[in-house]
């Protein structure tokens, strides 16, 4: 079941096209689809069927009931602990990222799902390929905890490219630290 999506109108007098409106070119087919038409259509080509990648964001819109996402941990953020240099620093990449409005790979909340109340996670592969890192593993395994103690469901949507290497062996332990959050699910 997709859920409805909900966006607040936007007035053009004069201004930039809302973004809605603004057209984007099929990777598949290289047709021009506007934004609000790629929605209705759940991010899939009408020309082509391609299907287009979903960022966190709007994972969220389509799973979260309207309103109800509360975000979790989003102050927990990367940090070059290995001073990662090579092909650029670690620190620029993520401070670029940053910019652009995502700060991490997983994003963690609560919100409901056709009004019962449940936990999300939701990977972003704009964010370093969405790849899991100390953070990302922090974000994960405290939620699937709470979920654990408070017999909430835990939904994941997984959109990752492995364990991040700019955090070396501290990005592969979030592998077991997330496997032992779910085996107490």
């Amino acid at each position: 079941m997709i859920a409805e999506t909900h966006h607040d109108e936007v007035a053009i007098q004069g201004g930039p096209l809302p973004e809605i409106l603004l057209p984007t070119n099929c990777p598949g087919c290289g047709i021009a689809l506007v934004m609000d038409d790629l929605r209705t259509h759940n991010y899939v080509c009408t020309e082509c069927g391609h299907h287009f990648r979903l960022g966190a964001d709007v994972w969220i819109s389509l799973i979260a009931d309207s309103g109800s996402w509360q975000e979790r941990w989003s102050d927990v953020r990367s940090h070059d602990l290995l001073n990662w240099t090579v092909p650029k620093p670690y620190q620029e990449t993520v401070e670029r990222l940053l910019e652009d409005g995502l700060n991490e790979a997983v994003r963690t909340g609560t919100c409901t799902l056709s009004g019962r109340p449940i936990w999300l996670a939701t990977f972003d592969f704009g964010f370093v390929g969405g790849t899991l890192s100390i953070v990302a593993g922090e974000r994960l395994a405290r939620g699937m905890e709470q979920a654990a103690a408070s017999g909430i469901p835990y939904v994941l949507v997984s959109a990752s490219g492995g364990a991040r290497m700019q955090e070396g062996v501290l990005a592969l332990m979030q592998l077991a630290k997330v496997n032992a959050a779910v085996g107490r699910l």
